[in-house]
């Protein structure tokens, strides 16, 4: 599914384009993979959230304009979802992936949200 929700800080250039899960609807939360588009490299955050509001999981990947990791550069990248929780202790139900990027340590950028489903 495509991104539900963007909220960008004014005037910041960073943004994140589309985020999705695939497979989307899944029955295996662990072969899934969050991808996600940046128009700027910069730290992030991912981080999968219940229908509650409830954290399950989060990655923080970091950002050296150097030596850039793989997800925080320019473009499309994707993430595996086992990367950020245990999907295999997940029920089923709806789910929500947070994409968070920051434009320094501490003041978010650009976030959106995607819905996923974990069927059994």
């Amino acid at each position: 599914m495509e991104a539900a929700r963007s909220v960008a800080v004014e005037g910041s250039p960073a943004e994140i384009g589309r985020v999705f899960v695939y497979p989307n609807p899944t029955r295996d939360p662990q072969s899934a993979g969050v991808s996600y588009q940046l128009s700027l490299g910069g730290p992030i955050r991912l981080s999968v959230v219940d229908i509650s509001g409830r954290v399950l999981g989060t990655r923080d990947i970091s950002y050296d304009p150097v030596h850039p990791d793989a997800g925080v550069d320019v473009g499309l990248s994707t993430v595996p979802l086992r990367d950020i929780l245990d999907g295999s202790t997940l029920a089923p139900g709806l789910y929500l992936v947070r994409v968070e990027l920051f434009q320094n340590q501490t003041e978010s950028a650009d976030v959106v949200l995607a819905k996923f489903a974990v069927l059994r």
